[in-house]
Order: C-alpha cells, then structure tokens, then sequence
C-alpha cells in the first residue's frame, strides 16, 4: 500500500474527546480503547495533559488506503490501552494541525510524549507493523518514566 498527498475539503464526525477518559466506580480515570477524534481547539491539551504517550494519525476520509489504516490502528488502540492513548485527525477538516505538523501524506502516524512529537511514520502500516514500531517507543517512555 502506499501514502497518499493530502488534499480534500470534507468533515468527519465521531467519537469526541471527552470520552477518552472517563471515571470508574472507583473514581479512578478508565482509559479508552478506541481512537478519539481529536479537533484544533483540543489537540495540544490531549496530547501534552494526561501523562501517557499519545498515537495520532492523521488521515482522511476521501483515501481508502487511509480508511484501511484506521480499522489497523484501532487494533493498536486495543493492543496498547492503558500504554498510550490514541486519537484521529482528519486531515481535510483540521487543516491547521495538518500544516503545522507538515502533513504531506496520508495515513501520517505522529507519537507524542509529553506533548512533543518522539517520533512519525508516513504510509499505511498492519496491526502487527504497528505494534513492531510502536512497542519499543511505548518500553523505552516506561524506562524513563520516574517511579512512584
């Protein structure tokens, strides 16, 4: 499969992000294991404010190379829950997050840590590719983390 340019003028609606966390009976934060949608207004708040790594492809709707991808990466998002946290950026729709993070192509996987980008793949990739690239970032981010 290859990656295509961006270029389109389409929204996209799903799951928002305010449902990436929500509290259990215990009032201990559940993390989501599926991908959040992630807007403009709320990007750099998700990425840098919850103390994981968070995965965001950026992608879009009109690329069926891209659509593949998603399906993939919400399989990542069930692989790694409690690890990371994974979002969606539809590139046509948030075209400002695009050009700030130089999106030439789609499917474009970006990984924050701390809310700086550790690290980018452009192109589709299999579940099983995803986890090869990302399980090693994920265990080296654990190392550093300080303890409790």
């Amino acid at each position: 499969m290859s990656s295509h340019s961006f270029a389109s003028n389409q929204t996209v609606s799903s799951r928002p992000v305010s449902n990436a966390l929500a509290l259990g009976a215990d009032a201990q934060p559940l993390l989501s294991r599926t991908p959040v949608t992630l807007r403009h207004a709320d990007f750099d708040q998700f990425i840098a404010g919850n103390g994981l790594p968070v995965v965001v492809i950026f992608w879009a709707r009109w690329c069926s190379v891209s659509k593949v991808m998603t399906s993939y990466f919400g399989a990542g998002a069930r692989r790694f829950g409690g690890q990371a946290l994974f979002a969606k950026v539809e590139a046509a729709d948030e075209s400002r997050l695009a050009e700030r993070y130089q999106i030439r192509s789609v499917p474009t996987i970006v990984l924050f840590c701390n809310g700086q980008e550790a690290d980018r793949h452009d192109g589709a990739m299999s579940a099983d590719q995803l986890e090869l690239w990302l399980r090693p970032h994920l265990e080296m981010m654990k190392a550093q983390r300080p303890l409790p």
